[in-house]
């Protein structure tokens, strides 16, 4: 064997023996994360946090709010989120403005929370856990898009 083979061989015994079977609650999450997946609505991605942008993305929970945008190719969903402790308020607003809803879904959550959108694109949602959440908004007419998961903690 070569170096690196020996190297490889020394590697995979030492995980072997440190590196265990992932924590139950991960794996619990994970299933129930795949199950709040919508596989008909397009994918919103996120490409703006106001968090990233100020360096803050070990503080959470704060007092500030934080600032998120997801695009997508037919609309962009602005969201504000805010509060601390166990609840998280979401006011947001979809780019182009129309009426429509919005489902908020998280894994804490046992059925999703649905919001209306108003003529000018607005929505309001309270007490969502801090926590992974991903919002997906529907309007007659237009398929539904849904946003990447992002940790609201």
């Amino acid at each position: 064997m070569d170096e690196d083979d020996v190297l490889m061989a020394r590697l995979r015994d030492l995980l072997a023996e440190t590196d265990g079977p992932p924590p139950a609650e991960f794996v619990a999450m994970a299933k129930q994360m795949f199950g709040l997946r919508s596989v008909d609505a397009e994918l919103a991605a996120l490409v703006a946090d106001s968090d990233a942008e100020s360096g803050a993305l070990a503080v959470r929970g704060g007092a500030e709010a934080r600032l998120l945008t997801f695009e997508s190719a037919g609309l962009a969903v602005e969201i504000e989120v805010s509060g601390a402790g166990r609840s998280r308020r979401v006011l947001g607003q979809l780019v182009p403005p129309g009426p429509g809803t919005v489902e908020a879904r998280q894994p804490a959550l046992p059925e999703p929370r649905v919001a209306d959108v108003d003529e000018r694109g607005r929505f309001t949602l309270d007490d969502l856990h801090p926590g992974p959440l991903s919002l997906t908004c529907r309007r007659d007419g237009a398929a539904a898009v849904s946003t990447s998961w992002v940790d609201i903690a």
